[in-house]
């Protein structure tokens, strides 16, 4: 159906605005109809139906009270027999008895009079035989048949009627079983619904799809005008979802088409287009107008969307549209429901196919979650996924909040769903592929608690918990508070020492933090409350394989304590307690700060006012490199007084803040800023000053081992940063795979390389520069560095020397023996060698070669006689003839976007007699917003 004019979101739809897709209410909490007993949940367009309750219970199907199965129509058993229900059997379970008869005492036959006793018999509790007739006067109605039972008679009454003697007719309209406004009329004996426009079916329940709407089913027909006879209205939009089952595809076949053509073959009027996907941005199969039916159309992913648009002029008479849905690939998506299993790439570990569309739905048991942990990754690398990618949600459809896109070869983080779904969908261009990916996922149960006040209870309770499981359950409140826990139920397997299923609580945040107690057992050993020391609890629930019981249901909140906890966060703030205002007396605040292993934590304060003490013994603030404060254990320093500390870190992942106040005197007290830094980023940082300077860890000594440093310069826009090394002096490599220091052409770690420099190094990239090591200074001792320096494919890469002075070693040598720089034409020295320079005159023309890449090799003797050494510029020669059989064009700087001002020629010249076929496999230029034809390109073009 089409959207609201607003584009919003009516009740029990979903969608863009563009076009409304009904919700099932059913895939959620049974759409809130009963789950114990379980009542069968209805979709209906816009909203839900609950079915009846099952015997034995009444109720309107959101709620069922018990009420024994014999309580409607004697349980099913004849009007004669006595019904017995038995619940601890089954809620539907009845036994029949005939007093007086014989039978089974089910059914209209379940009771029949004994051998030698008549229907009129009646046997009285002293087993006389009384001939009478309780039936002969005729007391039902015409509508009802007596049935004699004892001294009395039972009316059976005829369908639609009702009462003691089946005098009242029924009112089968009571119920209101007509669907989406329909009106019910009854003449006793059935009923019937007069649906208002736009809805048709017995109960009104199914919506006249004229013009849009959604289609969940395996095969269907899509006709628009429904009349083949009618022309189609003009300035419509409408839009169809198909949707089948996970694990198969659609295959869309137009069985009619007429629809206003366009006489520049682009559908600018009229036409239809059916998208690969759920949305208006999914990737487009195909835009249809004229006549003549299309090609059947089949679609990569279990969803597909129809879309027509008329305009204000000319008509036609529609189209009719039949799918069905075809086997996908195997191992292409899927509804996953085994407690744990494996998702990967269709052929994996062996390279995927192009363009595949595959979605998987991983389900739970409801109370559960779910874990999904990339064992391996192997997809197409682009800058933000792209190509190829793999996406996760947070639910059971493309809808739901996205956890990730992932591409390229770094395993994606552990994933873990908020409820018992998660949706996995894998995508595949028309070009590179790779080995695809591989993960692993597992049912999960407990979580992280973050609210003021919340509810800890075990899987599945109040049911009987599963085996075999361990629950973590991590409640953490902002610093400053404390959790207080109280159970209301307790009941676990007993055991001595809590050795098989058991709750462990321990007062922090993890595993290692102080055990407050570990509980098992029935409501007799229920747990004390339980109130923390800091802002954490940490719980375990353990289960083995035997014996299992309803578990546990517990209540935590939160308690103002002032001060202090634990903080896991990547920065913040500590400060004392009513900062800037005076502390006040006797508290003593302790923070942990806790980062991941591997990581060192940084504190700096940024106000300092305590009372000042000879050996800071009254107020004070004690820093320690780890969570224990016993006898000064790893303690870094005690401040007090006006003095500022300086800058503290630690060597390892947890730093502790105590600051302690006596009885006496009271100061402003503290703020302290603090970062967690992982080990391999303590140095770097941004700046966003238009100068300054950066140098390695530790220099001018040598810079440590594994260090990983990010600098991020920042400045105004429109201008430039010109960075100049003053001094460079790195382990050598020729592919800089040891030590080596990157710069890129933007602020992120995938922005364009300029280089990567260790003293040489492989660069690709449109244009930079390269120099010697310590340019403009001679090298500080001998060194042997070289470049290979690759443009994009189809050009060539071309060198010009801005200066080159390798000293008076000339004087010693003729042949250039002790400083000199070598360019080969090619991507290494076994290459072609193009010249070798030496003394102070650079080549006077570019040195341009014939692919490409070039290979730079640059020696210095490190000798008194050492000159400044050398400064290059390299560039993309993009105007060039290709002779080649078969070969590869690209813009320059591909695949980052090319530069601003620049004209390529590409010349290609096959052999007399053959032509030359060009395929473009990327294709991303600027393009013109306004509605021209397709060769009005006013900017950037390929012709």
């Amino acid at each position: 159906m089409l959207g609201p004019s607003r584009k919003e979101i009516l009740s029990g739809y979903s969608g863009n605005g563009h076009y409304c897709v009904d919700v099932d209410e059913c895939q959620f909490n049974n759409g809130g109809c009963s789950q114990m007993p379980l009542v069968q949940c209805i979709n209906t367009v816009g909203s839900r139906q609950c079915g009846p309750c099952p015997v034995g219970y009444e109720g309107d199907g959101v709620s069922c009270r018990y009420v024994g199965a014999c309580s409607a129509n004697n349980g099913g058993c004849h009007p004669l027999a006595t019904c017995i229900d038995n619940p601890a059997i089954s809620t539907s379970y009845v036994f029949c008895q005939c007093p007086g008869y014989t039978g089974s005492g089910m059914g209209p036959l379940g009771c029949m009079p004994m051998q030698g006793q008549s229907t009129n018999d009646i046997i009285p509790s002293d087993g006389a035989i009384i001939h009478a007739d309780p039936c002969s006067s005729n007391p039902c109605a015409a509508t009802g048949t007596c049935l004699a039972r004892a001294t009395t008679f039972v009316c059976l009454c005829a369908p639609g009627y009702t009462g003691q003697r089946c005098e009242a007719q029924l009112d089968l309209c009571e119920s209101q079983p007509c669907l989406n406004g329909g009106t019910c009329s009854s003449n006793g004996a059935v009923y019937s619904c007069i649906c208002p426009t736009g809805f048709t079916g017995y109960d009104c329940e199914t919506q006249l799809q004229t013009c849009g709407g959604f289609f969940p089913a395996v095969e269907g027909t899509i006709s628009f005008p429904s009349s083949e006879s009618d022309l189609y209205p003009h300035l419509v939009s409408c839009a169809w979802v198909i949707t089948t089952r996970p694990g198969k595809v659609l295959n869309v076949t137009f069985t009619r088409f007429n629809i206003e053509g366009s006489t520049v073959n682009q559908c600018l009027f009229d036409w239809l287009q059916v998208r690969d996907g759920s949305h208006d941005y999914s990737p487009l199969l195909g835009k249809f107008c004229s006549t003549g039916n299309p090609a059947p159309l089949i679609t990569s992913g279990r969803t597909a969307l129809v879309y027509f648009h008329s305009d204000m002029a000319l008509s036609d008479h529609g189209f009719h549209i039949t799918y069905a849905s075809i086997p996908a690939i195997p191992g292409c998506g899927g509804l996953l429901t085994a407690p744990e299993g494996t998702v990967s790439s269709p052929n994996h570990p062996d390279s995927y196919d192009h363009n595949l569309v595959c979605e998987w739905i991983i389900r739970a048991p409801v109370g559960e979650r779910l874990q999904l942990q990339f064992g391996e990754m192997q997809l197409e690398i682009s800058t933000v996924c792209r190509f190829d990618y793999v996406e996760i949600r947070d639910g059971e459809s493309e809808d739901s909040p996205s956890l990730g896109r992932f591409c390229g070869r770094n395993l994606p983080p552990i994933i873990r769903s908020s409820s018992n779904h998660l949706f996995v969908k894998f995508r595949s261009d028309y070009s590179v592929s790779h080995g695809g990916f591989r993960a692993r996922y597992s049912t999960i149960c407990g979580g992280e608690f973050t609210a003021e006040s919340g509810i800890i209870k075990s899987p599945f309770y109040p049911s009987h918990y599963p085996g075999n499981k361990e629950c973590i359950f991590k409640i953490g409140l902002p610093p400053g508070r404390a959790v207080s826990l109280e159970f209301q139920e307790f009941a676990l397997e007993r055991s001595i020492s809590c050795m098989f299923d058991y709750l462990e609580i321990r007062d922090g945040d993890d595993s290692n933090s102080t055990l407050i107690g570990r509980y098992c057992g029935g409501p007799d050993r229920i747990p004390p409350p339980i109130v923390s020391t800091q802002n954490f609890l940490w719980l375990k629930f353990r289960t083995d394989s035997s014996s299992h019981d309803r578990g546990f249901y517990a209540n935590y909140s939160s308690i103002d304590v002032g001060c202090g906890g634990i903080v896991t966060n990547s920065s913040g703030t500590i400060a004392s307690p009513l900062h800037p205002q005076a502390y006040p007396h006797g508290i003593t605040c302790r923070w942990i700060i806790k980062g991941e292993p591997g990581s060192v934590i940084r504190l700096t304060f940024q106000t300092f006012s305590l009372e000042r003490s000879a050996s800071c013994k009254f107020d004070y603030v004690e820093v320690f490199d780890n969570r224990s404060v016993s006898m000064g254990s790893g303690r870094i320093g005690r401040f007090c007084g006006q003095t500022t500390p300086p800058v503290l870190t630690t060597v390892d992942n947890i730093m502790t803040v105590v600051f302690k106040a006596d009885s006496s005197i009271a100061a402003e007290g503290f703020t302290a800023v603090y970062s967690i830094l992982n080990t391999t980023h303590a140095f770097g940082g941004d700046f966003y000053t238009g100068f300054g300077s950066i140098s390695s860890p530790a220099y001018p000594a040598m810079y440590p081992a594994n260090r990983d440093c990010v600098w991020t310069i920042y400045y105004r826009y429109g201008y430039q940063l010109l960075l100049s090394v003053l001094d460079f002096q790195f382990e050598s490599h020729d592919r800089c795979s040891f030590d080596y220091l990157e710069i890129r052409n933007g602020k992120y770690a995938t922005s364009p390389l300029i280089g990567r420099y260790c003293c040489g190094g492989k660069i690709r990239s449109p244009s930079g520069s390269i120099a010697s090591p310590n340019y403009p200074q001679p090298p500080r001792y001998g060194v042997t560095c070289m470049w290979t320096i690759t443009v994009s494919s189809g050009s060539k890469a071309q060198l010009s020397f801005s200066d080159l002075d390798m000293g008076d070693s000339q004087a010693l040598s003729n042949s250039c023996m002790l400083d000199f720089v070598e360019v080969y034409d090619g991507a290494h020295s076994r290459s072609k060698r193009i010249g070798k320079y030496c003394g102070t005159r650079p080549p006077l023309e570019p040195i341009v070669g014939s692919g490409k890449s070039l290979f730079v090799k640059y020696i210095s003797a490190g000798s008194v006689f050492a000159g400044r050494g050398f400064m290059a510029r390299f560039d993309t020669n993009c105007n060039v003839e290709l002779n080649g059989i078969t070969g590869v064009i690209e813009s320059p700087g591909f695949p980052y976007p090319y530069p601003h001002g620049k004209n390529c020629t590409w010349n290609i010249i096959a052999p007399i007699g053959n032509k030359v076929n060009l395929t473009f496999a990327h294709f991303d230029v600027e393009s013109f917003v306004l509605p021209l034809p397709q060769d009005a390109c006013f900017h950037d073009y390929v012709q």
